[in-house]
């Protein structure tokens, strides 16, 4: 990864790029502003396999839109990037005011924790999680750019503390599972550990949110998790890809049952509150 070895700065889009990136960052986040957006981002990305050195949430970030759809997303459109759910995150976060504490598992490059970490809210404690090494040097670049105060790791999460096995998709590293093969992608081994694991190492004795994107794996985690966890140590808040054909048992329903209400859902996912 010759790229993060270099300056911020290097990858500057020229101005033409620079020009369409503007315009898309102004346009709605309706389908409108979606087909337009997409169109006009090829003008930026084509067949580009550099990255792109721009400003995402008031932060500098190295952004590489090749092999990662989330990144080549806000590049040009970061007002489309998960909004409701990023707001509902905000909005918790602001009203706590303080000592809020977030877990993003299945962070890719952190988006969610990069946005969490911009709003610049007092002794906020933010644990990234991510297992593609690949991924994860991204991640470290940004965070260390901009002297972010994230603890990021890169392991998966799992139902045991251990050594497992991440299928690696070469086209879309978003979409990398410890649970779906990637059809010929590259298979390795990485470090993982349970997320009450996690929590206890991290001397964190709740959550005020976790995200889980973790592709597939939600039900092991999650199942393992209600499993082991006193209620006193349940997330005030899950963010959740809604993907339910991913797993073999109903997850929303084994949520609600530990005393969640559904607080939003969309095509992408969804929110449950943990009730008091």
């Amino acid at each position: 990864m010759q790229e993060m070895n270099t300056q911020y700065g290097s990858y500057k889009p020229n101005a033409l790029k620079q020009s369409v990136i503007g315009l898309t960052r102004t346009l709605p986040n309706n389908w409108f502003g979606k087909r337009l957006g997409f169109t006009l981002r090829k003008l930026v990305h084509g067949k580009n396999r550099l990255p792109i050195d721009t400003d995402v949430f008031g932060l500098n970030l190295r952004l590489h839109g090749y092999d990662n759809k989330c990144e080549k997303r806000v590049v040009c459109l970061p007002q489309m990037f998960d909004p409701e759910e990023r707001h509902v995150l905000e909005t918790a976060a602001r009203a706590k005011g303080k000592d809020f504490n977030f877990i993003d598992l299945g962070a890719n490059v952190g988006l969610y924790s990069l946005f969490m970490a911009s709003l610049k809210l007092p002794n906020t404690k933010i644990i990234a999680i991510e297992a593609d090494p690949y991924i994860y040097q991204r991640l470290r670049f940004n965070i260390d750019n901009n002297n972010l105060d994230i603890q990021a790791f890169n392991m998966a999460v799992s139902d045991t503390d251990g050594t497992i096995t991440l299928n690696i998709n070469p086209k879309n590293r978003g979409e990398n599972s410890i649970i779906h093969a990637q059809g010929d992608g590259e298979k390795i081994d990485v470090k993982c550990q349970t997320l009450l694991s996690i929590m206890d190492t991290q001397n964190m004795k709740q959550a005020d949110a976790i995200k889980l994107d973790l592709e597939g794996a939600e039900e092991t985690v999650l199942t393992s998790f209600f499993a082991h966890a006193p209620k006193s140590r349940l997330p005030k808040l899950i963010l959740i890809e809604n993907a339910p054909e991913r797993w073999e048992s109903d997850i929303y329903a084994l949520i609600e049952q530990q005393g969640y209400n559904l607080h939003f859902a969309n095509k992408s996912n969804r929110v449950y509150t943990l009730k008091k």
